[in-house]
């Protein structure tokens, strides 16, 4: 696999690897919530040749988020790296027809086949800045189990914890939902009827 272009087009598929450092892309346009990095850092390839790091971001297909992964000028391939997804308590898996993705739960977040030395991700990224009412599909379970895992904390304030990356394991979405919880329900029935009691007195 060339891993820099050197006047080959990008290759959009992205593989799980094990030799590199960092997750990283050649393709800024995969990343969400970009950051520019200072100038001046850089990957080593082989033959020393090198790539500029410009900034990192994040991504995502609804139920599998990847964060930090770096944007490298002239970089041909995208790798996810072994590493880094175990740092983030995911199990990475290699099996001869496949390769898996596991969370902590032990659910299979990602199922790919392995096309013939390599073990490329199948999967498909949302692109860009997302549109609200595509998030709001992919997200609907996830906004009810976050909502309920951070004592039914309202998913305004959720989505501001998730846009400066204050949780550690949040999913990079908005979350959408104006439904409420029995719990959050009956929640306001007592704060009502405590404000008027309290009137009345």
């Amino acid at each position: 696999m060339q891993a820099f272009c050197g006047g080959v087009s990008h290759d959009d598929t992205w593989y799980i690897d094990s030799g590199c450092s960092r997750h990283m892309t050649g393709n800024k346009g995969y990343l969400i919530d970009f950051n520019i990095t200072m100038p001046g850092k850089y990957v080593t390839f082989g033959k020393n040749m090198k790539g500029e790091v410009i900034g990192h971001g994040n991504i995502l297909n609804g139920n599998f988020t990847v964060k930090r992964v770096e944007y490298v000028y002239g970089l041909k391939n995208n790798l996810i790296i072994v590493a880094q997804l175990c740092d983030n308590h995911h199990e990475v898996l290699f099996t001869k027809p496949k390769s898996l993705i596991i969370d902590t739960s032990k659910r299979i977040l990602v199922d790919s086949p392995r096309n013939g030395n390599m073990y490329p991700l199948d999967i498909e990224l949302i692109e860009g800045i997302p549109d609200i009412c595509l998030l709001s599909k992919v997200a609907s379970d996830i906004s009810w189990l976050w909502h309920i895992r951070l004592s039914h904390l309202n998913f305004g304030y959720i989505n501001k914890l998730i846009g400066k990356d204050l949780v550690r394991g949040l999913p990079s979405l908005k979350l959408d939902n104006d439904i409420l919880c029995a719990a959050c329900k009956q929640e306001l029935v007592i704060t009502s009827i405590l404000k008027e009691y309290n009137y009345k007195q």
